[in-house]
């Protein structure tokens, strides 16, 4: 090996001082920038792709891909380069001037995708190898330069800083680490508070500012750095021993394996954490942070060890040891402590990020210690360190491509979670293993130690079936009471279905229920629209089909001829047929049609036309990638399918919304749909719009209940609001348009710009909105004048204001306090029979073993006289 003959002041100018400083300082602001723009271009082409796992694995991995491009093409340039340090000032400048016209580009490349035949085929019929192929192409023609110019700043650098091979670990560690931890800031700043507070085009605003401020500093700096003497006369001279070496060759070789498993274990934990925690933006985020800064502050302190300097391939193959071993243990750790976890769903973000740290700590440090060891064995030439670390950079950027899209469309729903984290806890062992039998000295010997690993874990876990994941944790989430019946784990998530009794079935994603036919607030909020419409609709479309429960309204019309029904998950559709007893003859139906796809992106591609849509879609606070199924533009695409006189219809989840949420909700539904009402639901309401005026009229409404088909699913599915009485059912009417457009004055407009309910955590959520709500209410001598169709003479307003005042107190069912002071005020207000009123509550507290306070109330009834 030779060293690089530069002067020594060459050197210090290069390696310290101020511009020492400045250009880790620099590069850790580039990646700050790059984790911000990950997140800003995954969210603009979710609006075009839609939020399918698919579509957000395109662009994650065209983003990889021209980081990995960038490192390898950049990584020859550097070689030639006599001042890296201007070359990478352009860089900069070059990725932020780009950032500011990429949204453009988005635009443009919406119209673009939408003209590809993959995506204009037949709706359903387009296969999703074409489908892909379309969308990696449309990704790549905007976000490939950008990310090639990101891909080769480190070679670029590396060229600067490593001026002698006593720096060769410690130049390309710093580099990596600070860039890393950096990347972690952004990751964070962009979750928490940038996206939210900034919307999405000022965050990018941001950080394309950002980069064009340290490429000019760049700039600056480069005209007070001595050039990089010229290499290209030692480059040929000794470059066939560079590329000769076997040592380097199986580095490589390991790094890129190393990038696979260590993103692949990132899918893992990313959806085994979403079991315990909810999936929020901050759990996405956060997992990102943890998992890069780890990775940063790993690379720093690995660059510092000595013993990582002096036996650089030993060091490798222990740490990958150690990443199978503290990886396996963070994954099944949380199995014993389920409960805990689960209670801080309640806590906001920071104690999320201090589990995900103490669960991911450990590994992810290993992972960020290789990058010093590989560097300072690629690096066998001063000269040719950019060109060295760029190749074995890329070869690590293509393997974290590999694990990122092998994880989850391969390994999940092919072989399982389980038989996954064998395969690639066994695929660590055997690098370590490989890497210490190649290193010279007594460290050969030691090569058995991750072999035994090998075996042991595999077999521990045939021998042991009460720890298979996720069962065994799907097991102790559920608790007493209930038998899985159903575990599938598929590209979108974990779906599961638990039956607790004979006609109580749950279906589940990540932990969190979507249907349960125990509960009828499903399927009756699909009959509130069809029941008030002029004319049944011909044509309907059900969004975010979840569980099925909310379709079977629309199923017992037979003035419906055609039934789209749309979800993301394959698997919950198949769960939900094979489980769910309402969608036993669903498939047979020749009305029906079942279509897997992202709700905002088949509306935004299909040419069908409905007279009712209807969308039900899991809370925000439980996953906020449907917090898009709430903007304006959503509303206004369902509006565009629709007649002058077609309905849309959602669910408003009050008890999962915090006011203001529930205000902005209504707010922006109201800024697309110019006639709406709310509807009571239960413990939710359901918000209806039309773009001309409702014509409510009880005569209409009550055919349609005495219809026998629907007078028994109401009797079966409304024991407790009753809407197999018409009479009842109108009494669930809450606010007019007026006083809907009233109440949602006090919220904000969501856009796909600012999104805020994408942060929704659920920290403020209970009955404050069914608060605000019930002392809102339409008066019912105003509902009565503006539709004169409810004036009917056995139903007079004041006994129809009692009959919702009741219905308003059911919603505080959940909380027996809450409920009891409710129930006692409408008894005190309006009921005419308040000792049989108050024998309903003395039997709602028996059932709750609430025997002090039934006996309270025991006593308050032996006073009415």
């Amino acid at each position: 090996m030779h060293e690089f003959r530069g002067s020594r002041e060459e050197s210090q100018a290069r390696g310290s001082g101020a511009g020492g400083a400045l250009i880790p300082a620099a590069y850790l602001l580039s990646g700050f920038c790059a984790l911000i723009y990950e997140n800003v271009w995954i969210h603009d082409f979710s609006l075009v792709f839609g939020s399918t796992v698919h579509a957000l694995a395109v662009v994650v991995a065209v983003f990889l891909g021209g980081l990995a491009m960038g490192s390898r093409l950049f990584a020859r340039l550097s070689i030639r380069t006599l001042r890296p340090v201007r070359l990478y000032g352009w860089l900069e400048i070059g990725i932020g001037l780009y950032a500011l016209v990429v949204p453009a580009l988005v635009s443009a490349s919406d119209a673009l995708y939408a003209r590809l035949p993959a995506v204009t085929s037949v709706l359903g019929a387009a296969s999703l190898p074409a489908l892909t192929l379309a969308r990696i192409g449309v990704a790549a023609a905007v976000l490939l330069l950008p990310t090639v110019l990101m891909g080769g700043t480190l070679p670029i650098l590396v060229r600067h800083m490593v001026t002698h091979l006593d720096r060769s670990a410690r130049g390309p560690g710093l580099l990596y680490g600070v860039n890393a931890v950096g990347a972690a800031l952004g990751s964070f700043a962009a979750g928490y508070l940038l996206l939210e507070h900034l919307g999405v085009a000022g965050t990018n605003g941001v950080a394309a500012g950002l980069n064009i401020g340290i490429g000019i500093v760049a700039l600056l700096l480069s005209a007070r750095t001595p050039p990089v003497p010229a290499a290209a006369q030692q480059v040929r001279s000794n470059r066939s021993t560079q590329t000769a070496s076997s040592t380097v060759a199986l580095a490589t070789i390991c790094f890129a394996l190393s990038g696979f498993v260590s993103m692949a274990y990132q899918v893992i934990f990313l959806r085994h954490l979403t079991f315990f925690l909810q999936d929020t933006i901050h759990l996405y985020s956060g997992i990102i942070t943890v998992f890069v800064s780890g990775i940063g502050i790993g690379s720093l302190a690995g660059a510092r060890l000595p013993w990582l300097e002096r036996s650089p391939v030993a060091a490798f193959g222990w740490l990958q040891a150690g990443i199978g071993v503290t990886t396996i243990g963070a994954l099944f750790a949380p199995v014993l402590v389920v409960q805990p976890l689960v209670g801080l769903r309640d806590m906001g973000g920071f104690p999320v990020l201090l589990v995900m740290a103490a669960l991911l700590g450990m590994p992810t440090l290993m992972m960020g210690a290789i990058f010093p060891a590989v560097a300072r064995i690629v690096i066998r030439e001063a000269a040719l360190a950019g060109e060295s670390v760029g190749r074995a950079y890329a070869w690590n950027t293509a393997g974290s491509i590999a694990g990122t899209l092998t994880a989850g469309f391969i390994l999940f729903p092919w072989l399982g979670l389980q038989t996954a984290l064998v395969l690639l806890f066994a695929l660590n062992m055997m690098v370590a293993a490989t890497l210490l039998r190649t290193h010279a000295g007594n460290w050969r010997r030691a090569a058995v130690l991750p072999l035994a690993l090998l075996v042991s874990f595999p077999l521990g876990t045939a021998l042991l079936p009460g720890i298979r994941l996720p069962r065994a944790l799907l097991e102790r989430l559920m608790g007493p009471g209930g038998r899985i019946v159903d575990v599938r784990e598929g590209i979108t998530g974990t779906t599961w279905v638990v039956r607790s009794g004979e006609d109580d079935v749950s279906l589940l994603e990540n932990g969190v229920v979507i249907g349960r036919r125990g509960r009828g607030s499903w399927v009756v909020a699909g009959f509130v629209p069809l029941l008030i419409a002029e004319d049944i609709p011909r044509r309907v479309l059900a969004l975010a089909f979840g569980a099925g429960l909310s379709t079977l309204p629309a199923r017992l019309f037979d003035e419906v001829e055609q039934l789209d029904l749309v979800d993301i998950s394959r698997d919950n559709m198949e769960a939900a047929l094979a489980h769910i007893p309402e969608n036993r003859d669903l498939s047979a139906d020749p009305r029906v049609r079942l279509l897997v796809d992202d709700a905002y992106s088949y509306l935004k591609r299909t040419p069908e036309r409905y007279q009712h849509i209807f969308v039900e879609p899991t809370p925000p606070m439980f996953s906020f990638r449907n917090a898009s199924l709430y903007s304006r533009e959503f509303y206004a695409l369902a509006r565009d399918h629709l007649p002058e006189e077609g309905t849309f219809a959602q669910v408003l989840p009050l008890r999962q919304l915090s006011p203001h949420e529930i205000w902005s909700i209504m707010r922006t539904f109201a800024a697309v749909f110019p006639h709406r009402l709310l509807w009571w639901n239960h413990l939710d309401a359901v918000m209806v719009g039309c773009a001309s005026p409702f014509h409510l009229d009880a005569d209409r409404i009550a055919r349609r209940i005495n219809r026998p088909a629907v007078q028994a699913a109401l009797k079966h599915y409304s024991p407790v609001g009753q809407y197999e009485f018409h009479g009842q059912f109108l009494a669930g009417l809450l606010l007019d348009s007026a006083d809907f457009a009233a109440m949602a004055a006090r919220g904000n407009i969501y856009t796909d710009d600012r999104l805020g309910l994408k942060f929704s955590t659920g920290m403020e959520t209970g009955f404050a909105g069914i608060d605000t709500l019930h002392t809102s209410l339409t008066p019912w001598p105003q509902l009565q004048r503006t539709f004169p169709g409810l004036v009917q003479p056995d139903l007079p307003g004041p006994e129809l204001a009692t009959r919702r005042e009741e219905l308003m107190v059911l919603c505080y069912r959940s909380d027996p306090q809450r409920f009891t002071a409710a129930y006692l005020r409408y008894v005190e207000l309006y009921s005419r029979r308040k000792k049989e009123d108050l024998d309903i509550l003395i039997r709602y507290l028996d059932e709750r073993g609430l025997q002090a306070e039934a006996a309270r109330i025991r006593e308050q009834k032996r006073q009415i006289r």
